[in-house]
């Protein structure tokens, strides 16, 4: 689900930073002109608006609150 919302976003022409580890769906996303972060965090440092598509709960706290988790990049008014 994750890389076709993403790619309907960058069609309506918002860049997009995107981490994955499934590498091949990263590099299908970069192809189309997407930017690639190795972290989550790196995700949040370079962005206002972090949108997360993940399977559960366990995924979510690790993404989100894990070691290089997108709390660990974010910042003041930070969607």
């Amino acid at each position: 689900m994750g890389k076709p919302i993403a790619t309907n976003l960058m069609k309506s022409d918002f860049p997009l930073i995107v981490h994955d580890l499934n590498q091949a769906a990263v590099g299908e996303l970069v192809k189309k002109g997407a930017e690639h972060a190795d972290l989550p965090c790196s995700v949040a440092e370079a962005s206002d608006i972090v949108f997360t598509n993940l399977s559960d709960t366990p995924d979510v706290e690790q993404v989100v609150f894990g070691e290089n988790g997108i709390i660990e990049g974010c910042h003041p008014g930070k969607i």
